[in-house]
């Protein structure tokens, strides 16, 4: 036996030593996690769309669920004495069949009370904001009966719907009875891709972006462009059609190089047909800055004293460093950490971590961080965000801005844009000084401001 037990020993540790030494070797670093890939519009939209289908088949699961249930625990219950009201709705499914995008959809519903007491009609609940219910009285005696109207807004949702409203009642055997809505919407028009999703462009971006704009409707109709789109700076466009009366190509070109920021705009094509009317193609898209702080106005939570801010630079050819952080407050301390750059963008990021002591009072409109960099251009030279207690409503008049200010805004804004623009007239150093002379006039409107508040706030009493 003894042998025995010693061979079983030999071969375990024959068996288990290996299995150390590779416990012994150091952990695989763990994987990086996939990027979450960026939607388009249309992903979106069937996103929503299943999710809305998975709602609603989820609230039809849990209505039987609770049905036979109901049906399981009434067979131990005593039976209920008494006069007592009993509701019956003529129809529990609507079906209202396939509509067109505008088209008017509505139903009457009639409610009975088949019992010997009075009904009370609790409320009338609807699944979604696109369905309304109202029941024209809210207490039924025994024997009469009412109508509840229903109507479905065709323009707030297309394609498949599938919605429920609740009739919740008194009636001690089915206190809330469900009536199923469903049907079809179909759009008179249609647009492949439904929208232009531009994302994150730069500045050179010239690729020129196409949709086709499909009339459903049996009717031929005309579509043109609305004047207004040639207020779209930066961008050219033109609208072909390819099958008369039926399909269209649109074509947004740009004209680089693109302004700074959003890129959102409505293409409005106006067209003949009184059902259609005009018809918006969104372009979605943004040109960031090359050097911008993030986020640009911060929310300081309650009870909370460190915050951080990034510098974000896109451009990694030109590398940057932050040189100082003027806070506005002695006591907000201000802490500029390492930089880092994404290997995947190439991005630079400086994280700047800033503490603000809960006894610290921002002002009321919040307290500008302004960040210096040694960056090459002016505009890039200092970056600021706003720091806001959050939840403290700001001074009356706070966003309002003097004539002169706004005039003042208007023509640094032009002078930017002949400064940008390789056609402007204006050369050398005219074109920044002009810039900078409309920066320097509104920070010192600000600071007049600023100081004119600080005057007009009434002084503390010592206690």
């Amino acid at each position: 036996m003894s042998r025995l037990f010693a061979s079983f020993m030999v071969i375990s540790l024959v068996f288990t030593a290996p299995a150390v030494a590779q416990d012994a070797k150091p952990a695989d670093p763990p994987k990086a996690k996939p990027d979450k890939p960026t939607l388009t519009p249309e992903q979106k939209a069937a996103r929503r769309e299943a999710r809305q289908k998975a709602l609603a088949e989820k609230a039809k699961n849990e209505a039987e669920a609770a049905k036979n249930e109901g049906t399981k625990e009434g067979a131990n219950v005593e039976p209920i004495s008494g006069p007592q009201p009993k509701c019956e709705l003529s129809t529990t499914d609507w079906n209202f069949g396939s509509l067109w995008y505008g088209d008017p959809a509505e139903t009457d519903i009639r409610i009975e009370n088949k019992g010997d007491a009075p009904l009370e009609i609790k409320a009338v609940k609807t699944s979604c904001g696109c369905t309304a219910a109202k029941p024209k009285v809210d207490r039924l005696e025994p024997g009469t009966g009412d109508v509840i109207s229903l109507t479905y807004n065709t323009k707030k949702n297309v394609k498949n719907v599938m919605q429920y409203v609740t009739v919740e009642t008194n009636d001690p055997r089915q206190p809330a009875i469900r009536i199923k809505v469903q049907g079809t919407v179909r759009n008179l028009v249609e647009c492949e891709p439904r929208s232009i999703a531009l994302g994150q462009i730069t500045r050179d971006y010239a690729e020129p972006r196409t949709v086709t704009i499909t009339n459903e409707l049996e009717d031929k109709i005309d579509f043109k462009l609305d004047e207004r789109t040639d207020q779209i700076k930066f961008w050219d466009f033109k609208l072909e059609e390819t099958e008369q009366g039926k399909v269209w190509k649109l074509t947004a070109t740009p004209r680089p190089p693109l302004s700074y920021g959003s890129q959102n705009f409505n293409i409005a094509l106006v067209s003949t047909n009184e059902r259609v009317g005009t018809y918006n193609i969104q372009m979605v898209g943004s040109v960031p800055h090359r050097i911008e702080s993030t986020p640009r106005v911060l929310q300081r939570l309650p009870g909370n004293e460190e915050f951080s801010i990034r510098v974000v630079n896109r451009d990694p050819s030109k590398p940057i460093e932050v040189k100082n952080v003027d806070t506005g407050h002695p006591d907000i301390k201000a802490e500029v950490r390492e930089s880092k750059v994404d290997s995947k963008t190439g991005e630079q990021s400086i994280e700047i971590v800033l503490n603000i002591p809960k006894a610290v009072e921002l002002p009321r409109n919040g307290a500008r961080i302004k960040i210096s960099t040694n960056a090459d251009e002016p505009q890039y030279q200092t970056v600021q965000t706003l720091v806001r207690d959050q939840g403290r409503p700001r001074a009356a008049g706070a966003d309002k801005l003097t004539p002169e200010e706004i005039e003042k805004i208007k023509q640094m804004k032009e002078a930017e844009a002949e400064a940008d623009n390789p056609g402007a007239k204006m050369k050398g150093k005219g074109k920044r000084a002009k810039v900078e002379a409309a920066k320097a006039a509104i920070e010192k409107a600000e600071a007049e401001k600023a100081e004119a508040e600080k005057k007009a706030e009434p002084e503390k009493k010592p206690e």
